[in-house]
């Protein structure tokens, strides 16, 4: 990267402008680069956590497996097995709410991706303008 001196100020605008934004293009791509992979990160895991709450719904439904826990001859057994059931029904409500949370961050990802991508061209849009714009009155 090369070095810009600090005792030599930068007046024009334009000049100015095109110094700035020569530098960040690879922050921004890198920043970009951040935010996709995280998206595909969330998204894998996201997706993980959805099979894995819809196999609790199946198992929890009122026909699905949990019937095999119904009929316990003890009632000591029947209550240690609600107990359990119940403690494991808050986990995955936990989950649904950590579900949620997460694809709330997915699309906080995607947005700014799509954000720093529109300001970026924007910028590069007004940089272009001006040069020309400088071309033309030269």
């Amino acid at each position: 990267m090369a070095q810009v001196d600090a005792n030599k100020p930068i007046f024009d605008p334009r000049e100015y402008f095109l110094l700035i934004f020569r530098y960040q293009p690879n922050d921004e791509k890198k920043t970009c680069d951040w935010s996709q992979r995280a998206t595909e990160l969330l998204s894998e895991l996201i997706n993980n956590l959805s099979e894995l709450i819809e196999a609790w719904k199946s198992f929890a439904d009122q026909n699905g497996d949990i019937c095999y826990f119904s009929d316990f001859c003890s009632a000591t057994s029947r209550d240690f097995a609600y107990e359990r059931l119940r403690s494991i029904k808050e986990m995955f409500d936990e989950l649904l709410t950590l579900r949620r949370k997460l694809t709330k961050l997915q699309d906080s990802c995607r947005n700014w991706t799509k954000d720093v991508s529109q300001s970026r061209t924007v910028l590069f849009a007004i940089a272009f303008s001006q040069i020309s714009s400088a071309n033309d009155s030269s």
